[in-house]
């Protein structure tokens, strides 16, 4: 007959044996305010603080875990005191970060951050308790003079860097923002027509024209084509930083170039006339193609 010592052995031999630092899984069984209880398959329930469960302070409980939820724990203590075994759930999705960030990484996958301060050289966020750096020169496609402008702010990121060893992830919104601009440049072409009409800003001024910024492309205002009167220079009708309304007159997109005529309101010229047959002033980039570049966020 089976004495009570073999039963109490046997409940022994069929529980999980577990030690501090160790990674188990579990089931949510109860989700309350300050803690949660997790079956961890041990002789008792598993308990997570509610400081244990996320690094975000201001989260609540039911809206990172729910009663049936499977979660990988951290064991912080075999007995908490009360006879419960101390988890924490942070601790362990740090470390299975480092493994999902290297997946990432090679993925390409896009991922969201908060910027959280402004550093020498660049801005840090935090992803599950990992401290990530975005240098400056992985902000933006443009120079970044106030680092401090972009604290708070919600990033579009790729993990370019990931070394769990020294604990270093660094993340470059740059090639997120490349990518989306090169996807605009190239539903802009597909939509591109002679005669179409942008509203557009001066932005760099050579002996033989202007150069227009439309958005997303740069196109050229030949001297020619910058006024119905002779110039020897462009700074004689406009200057940078000016707010054109342009015309396309010719565009070569293997070469990337776009001839434009600026649209002259105080002339009636035959040559304004025969480019555009619409009326009023002229649309921005955003007018002619927001339906289309709805789903670009630059």
């Amino acid at each position: 007959m089976e004495s009570m010592n073999d039963f109490l052995n046997e409940i022994d031999r069929s529980m999980k044996k577990i030690k501090v630092g160790d990674m188990v899984k579990g089931k949510v069984m109860a989700v309350n305010q300050d803690e949660i209880i997790v079956n961890i398959g041990y002789m008792t329930d598993g308990v997570i603080p509610k400081d244990e469960l996320s690094y975000d302070q201001d989260a609540q409980a039911d809206s990172i875990v729910s009663i049936g939820d499977e979660v990988s724990v951290y064991i912080l203590d075999i007995n908490d005191g009360e006879g419960n075994v101390l988890l924490s759930k942070k601790i362990a999705d740090t470390k299975n970060m480092w493994s999902e960030l290297e997946d990432k990484k090679n993925n390409e996958a896009i991922i969201t951050v908060k910027v959280n301060e402004a550093v020498k050289g660049g801005v840090t966020a935090e992803i599950n308790g990992i401290r990530a750096f975005i240098p400056a020169s992985q902000l933006s496609t443009q120079y970044v003079e106030d680092l401090k402008s972009y604290v708070g702010n919600n990033l579009d990121v790729r993990v370019i860097e990931v070394d769990s060893k020294d604990k270093k992830v660094i993340l470059s919104a740059k090639v997120v923002e490349l990518e989306k601009l090169e996807e605009k440049k190239e539903l802009f072409w597909d939509n591109l027509n002679r005669g179409d009409k942008f509203t557009g800003k001066v932005k760099k001024l050579m002996k033989f024209g202007a150069f227009v910024d439309l958005g997303v492309m740069d196109g050229l205002v030949h001297n020619d084509d910058l006024s119905t009167k002779r110039i020897l220079d462009p700074s004689e009708v406009v200057s940078v930083g000016d707010t054109v309304n342009v015309y396309v007159i010719d565009f070569d997109r293997n070469k990337n170039r776009i001839s434009l005529g600026i649209i002259d309101e105080s002339e009636d010229s035959s040559e304004n006339a025969s480019a555009y047959s619409d009326e009023g002033e002229a649309p921005t980039l955003g007018d002619l193609f927001k339906d289309k570049f709805k789903d670009f966020n630059l």
